[in-house]
């Protein structure tokens, strides 16, 4: 009976066991038309050359999306050098190794739905704003009729420059923006409706696909004071879906304010914001702003902050279970000091910015390929 009531003391008195944070994750990253696939350590698993029409001009760089599974990724590809060829929109099977989609034409807002079986996109045609659905597995258009492109300019008469872009495909519909210069408008769209949402100029900057959550900048009136410049997004609000509600997280977003992201997979925000440097500063080569990154709680209180080397260029952020991973670049071509070609960090924010570590960085023989504006072909496609 004692040792029963031993073993009972020391049950009770166990520490708790947590549940351990998966910290592996594998990415795709896009460089020209060449896709390498590495793992959290860095190591390369896979390397494949996506297909292309004529000369390659940057146009997978630029267009291509990956599932959210990262099995497909879709791009347009353009021959700059050969005029009579047309634009071809592909879609390549990266499990299989071939191309299950071909289409001439291309198209732009390339949209994969969260199953990932089928593609959303503005096909090339005469009529302006041509909705496209396509089934990606075998190819059969599901969808093809142009948007009613003049309905949906009425709602700004006044605003001569506006245009249209796919913001999110999830099955049966379809986010839509209105971008009119200082206004804009959010329209949902099924193949037998389309209803706005808002007319509120705002800006999407993340979205987590697993609760649906968006951070979205934009002006709310309640907060005009806040820069005295009536046009500009004053703040940074998470949109509940369940809810249909925003929460203000961060007052006082004005013209410095860059991106906003999900990290350390959306328990915590990063902010970035800009400060503008002297003229002197970027003619020596370096970047005309400051990089300063705010790490915020989902309250909007802010855990830490982080300024980068006025000579390094981050992007391309992706979310992990334990912070995130990004680009790193020399702002300055003839700089070989540390960073001497692109690569890929990641950053524990369990505790603030912790020590970025560098993952991966590309071979020096592909120097050639990074030299000046080239530098930023690196690109992170996908993470999971």
């Amino acid at each position: 009976m004692r040792r029963l009531m031993w073993i009972v003391v020391l049950l009770l008195f166990r520490p708790l066991q947590t549940q351990a944070v998966d910290a592996n994750w594998q990415a795709w990253l896009v460089m020209n038309n060449q896709l390498t696939l590495i793992d959290s350590n860095g190591a390369v698993l896979r390397t494949t050359n996506l297909p292309y029409v004529g000369r390659f001009d940057d146009s997978v760089y630029y267009r291509s999306q990956f599932s959210p599974d990262g099995r497909y990724v879709a791009y347009t590809s353009r021959s700059a050098l050969q005029a009579s060829a047309k634009d071809q929109l592909i879609v390549y099977d990266l499990f299989r190794n071939q191309i299950i989609m071909q289409k001439d034409g291309g198209g732009s807002d390339l949209h994969f739905n969260q199953s990932g079986d089928e593609l959303a996109y503005f096909a090339t045609s005469d009529s302006p704003y041509f909705l496209q659905i396509v089934h990606v597995p075998d190819g059969k258009i599901v969808y093809g009729q142009p948007l009613d492109w003049d309905r949906l300019k009425r709602n700004f008469p006044e605003q001569p420059s506006q245009y249209l872009s796919i913001r999110q495909f999830d099955d049966g519909w379809i986010e839509l923006y209105l971008n009119a210069a200082i206004k804009g408008a959010t329209f949902m769209w099924s193949h037998d409706s389309m209803m706005m949402l808002d007319d509120t100029a705002n800006e999407v900057q993340d979205r987590l696909d697993r609760t649906g959550e968006k951070l979205v900048a934009f002006n709310d009136y309640q907060f005009m004071g806040i820069t005295g410049k009536p046009l500009e997004f004053n703040t940074l609000q998470l949109f509940d879906p369940t809810r249909k509600t925003f929460k203000p997280i961060y007052v006082g977003l004005n013209d410095t304010y860059g991106d906003a992201y999900f990290v350390q997979h959306g328990e915590k925000i990063i902010l970035r914001q800009w400060v503008t440097k002297t003229r002197s500063h970027y003619q020596r080569g370096y970047p005309p702003v400051e990089d300063n990154w705010l790490l915020l709680d989902r309250d909007g209180h802010i855990q830490d902050k982080l300024t980068l080397p006025t000579n390094r260029y981050a992007g391309n952020i992706h979310r992990t279970a334990t912070g995130f991973i990004y680009t790193l670049f020399q702002a300055k071509a003839t700089d070989i000091r540390s960073i001497s070609l692109p690569s890929v960090f990641e950053m524990d924010t369990r505790n603030g910015f912790g020590q970025s570590r560098m993952v991966w960085t590309v071979e020096a023989s592909m120097v050639s390929s990074f030299i000046g504006r080239n530098r930023r072909r690196l690109n992170i496609g996908w993470v999971g």
